[in-house]
C-alpha cells in the first residue's frame, strides 16, 4: 500500500492524519490507491493503453471491499486478482457468469 502518497495527499488537503489508515479503518481508500497503483504499473508496462473507461472502474473499486459479488472486465479483475485483497469478494470478470455466481453465492448463505 503506498502510504505515503495517502499521507502526502492528506496533508495537501490540510488534513492531519492520527492514525495511519489501513484497510480496517479505510477500506475503501486502500482499494482504490492500491488497485490505481496496480493499474497504473499494468498499463506502463505492457502494451495496453490507458482507458477512460479506467477512471470510471477505479472510482467503482470504493464498493469492493463491502460486496459479496463485484462484476469487472477482463482486464479489472485480472488486477484485482493480482493484488489479492484482504477480503472474500468474488470477482467475476465475465457478465455471462454473473447468474452462476450469484446462484452460488446465495447457496453459501445459511
Amino acid at each position: 500500500m503506498p502510504i505515503n502518497f495517502v499521507r502526502k495527499l492528506a496533508v495537501s488537503l490540510g488534513l492531519n492524519v492520527v492514525q495511519a489508515p489501513n484497510w480496517i479503518l479505510t477500506p475503501s481508500l486502500f482499494t482504490m490507491t492500491t488497485l490505481a497503483g496496480h493499474i497504473i504499473k499494468t498499463t506502463t508496462l505492457t502494451e495496453r493503453n490507458a482507458k477512460v473507461s479506467d477512471f470510471g472502474d477505479i472510482n467503482h473499486l470504493t464498493y469492493l471491499p463491502y460486496v459479496d459479488l463485484f462484476r469487472a472486465d477482463g482486464f479489472i479483475s485480472s488486477v484485482i486478482n493480482d493484488v489479492k485483497l484482504p477480503f472474500e469478494t468474488v470477482v467475476v470478470s465475465k457478465l455471462i457468469n454473473l447468474p452462476n455466481a450469484i446462484e452460488k453465492s446465495l447457496n453459501r448463505r445459511p
